[in-house]
């Protein structure tokens, strides 16, 4: 149900004729269950765009979507770890482009 709903979200959040009120309901669904689970859930793209955007990134819808496709594909691991906080991963990852010179 979970996979879901995180799928939905991330269909819902790229379609244009979707209000931006639906698009946040949506996303307070998800989170509501996400925090019934305590083990990590990987965020939605919503997720990590409206946070990236309160970080106050220029582009945090791109970033939002480099960011999560990366970790997809790493299964969301870290090295041989699964990921524990995915919003201090972003914070890393922000980190080591500044020291690499890669605008965010």
């Amino acid at each position: 149900m979970k996979d879901l709903l995180i799928h939905l979200s991330r269909i819902i959040y790229k379609m244009q004729d979707v209000s931006q009120q639906d698009k946040e309901e949506i996303l307070k669904l998800v989170r509501d269950i996400n925090k019934k689970d305590s083990r990590f859930v990987p965020p939605t793209l919503a997720e990590v765009s409206e946070y990236l955007k309160q970080q106050g990134y220029q582009y945090p819808q791109k970033y939002a979507d480099q960011f999560v496709s990366f970790y997809e594909s790493k299964g969301w691991m870290i090295g041989k770890n699964k990921m524990k906080n995915w919003k201090m991963a972003t914070k890393q990852w922000k980190e080591w482009e500044k020291k690499n010179k890669i605008l965010v």
